[in-house]
């Protein structure tokens, strides 16, 4: 979702726009109110030709968004000459030579900025440019913390992906308290057979198979009864790094 942005005149109100694929597109209801259609609806359909849906941000909550209609400036043209209002050239006008031109070459609109002289157009131009670089700084840091964090998970998961090997519980058990869980074989074990990934017997339902994160083997040992045949769970790369995620939700 792109970020939303006010451009705002006395005369005409407020037109929002958001940048998509580095054109800029205008709420198609908000040119149609400013341009004096009563129907703004009615004047989009009959009148724009390359109407889009597109959510932006919604004023009343970060958590949710609106969908909207937007238009690009072909569209404005033509509302803009089949209006009735007499400023429709005047919007026109002002759209065309100070909003988009604005926002292209100084990645923003000051309001009133076509009435101010060329030094307070600086300063305020000063304070935006100075607010960009915090919220760009901002972002940066919440990045990199980002990325911190994930750095232990992302590490495991080299290592992991790196090896073709597979390993047992025992083996399992002990990467799992190198990446700090605090797990031993037998609780391994029970935890897995809680989570209905392995059955009563050890070994691993079939769907975990399928997905490549158990195999099962036969293990031989001697007894004085002879050679007895056993099956054993063991878990490949794919799966260490799963049981690794799934542990780190629940003890992390």
């Amino acid at each position: 979702m792109n970020e939303i942005k006010i451009f705002e005149k006395e005369e005409f109100g407020k037109i929002r726009t958001v940048e998509i694929d580095g054109k800029p597109y205008f709420v198609a209801s908000d040119v149609a109110k400013a341009l004096g259609y009563v129907n703004d609806r009615d004047a989009i359909s009959r009148h724009c030709r390359w109407v889009a849906k597109h959510d932006i941000p919604h004023p009343q909550s970060k958590t949710k968004t609106l969908e909207v209609n937007v238009i690009p400036k072909g569209d404005v043209v033509r509302l803009a000459a089949s209006s009735e209002l007499p400023t429709a050239e005047k919007f026109e006008s002002w759209i065309f030579d100070d909003v988009i031109p604005s926002v292209l070459d100084n990645g923003g609109y000051i309001a009133g900025q076509e009435h101010i002289s060329d030094d307070e157009l600086l300063e305020k131009a000063v304070l935006v440019a100075r607010r960009k670089i915090a919220e760009r700084d901002k972002i940066i840091k919440q990045q990199k913390e980002q990325i911190e964090e994930q750095k232990p998970l992302v590490d495991f998961a080299t290592h992991v992906s790196q090896s073709k090997d597979t390993i047992d519980m025992d083996e399992m058990a002990k990467i799992a308290q190198g990446e700090q869980i605090n797990i031993g074989r037998n609780r391994l074990i029970k935890w897995l057979k809680e989570k209905r990934i392995l059955k009563d017997n050890r070994t691993p339902y079939q769907t975990f198979i399928d997905r490549g994160y158990f195999d099962v083997v036969e293990t031989k040992k001697e007894t004085v009864y002879g050679t007895l045949v056993f099956p054993k769970t063991v878990i490949t790369g794919k799966g260490q790094l799963w049981v690794i995620e799934k542990l780190r939700a629940e003890y992390c």
